[in-house]
């Protein structure tokens, strides 16, 4: 799964995004600049996932004491304002993805 919920034609409802996960009473949350592309968090989790301000996307593992959690970071293009046909301007987002598994 990957980030970027909502309006995706926004480039800052991108910066929102981040990865959570949780075991037992502890959240935990990393924020984009944290995240590397390939990087494994070993679990156990109860939940892990891509989140924002306002959605969340998470998987919840059948056994939390094997699962592990790989982080994604890419950079992508949009363009700066989609509403507009004439702009040509483009913004550089960064975009973050989960993969949950045993």
């Amino acid at each position: 799964m990957a980030g970027g919920f909502g309006d995706q034609a926004n480039g800052p409802s991108y910066a929102a995004t981040q990865i959570g996960y949780q075991y037992d009473s502890k959240i935990e949350r990393l924020a984009i600049k944290k995240v590397s592309s390939g990087g494994t968090v070993p679990g156990p989790f109860h939940w892990a996932g891509i989140e924002d301000q306002y959605f969340a996307a998470v998987f919840i593992p059948q056994d939390p004491q094997s699962a592990a959690l790989v982080t994604l970071r890419n950079t992508i293009e949009i363009p700066h304002d989609a509403s507009d046909p004439n702009n040509k301007q483009i913004d550089k987002v960064e975009v973050l993805g989960a993969a949950v598994g045993t």
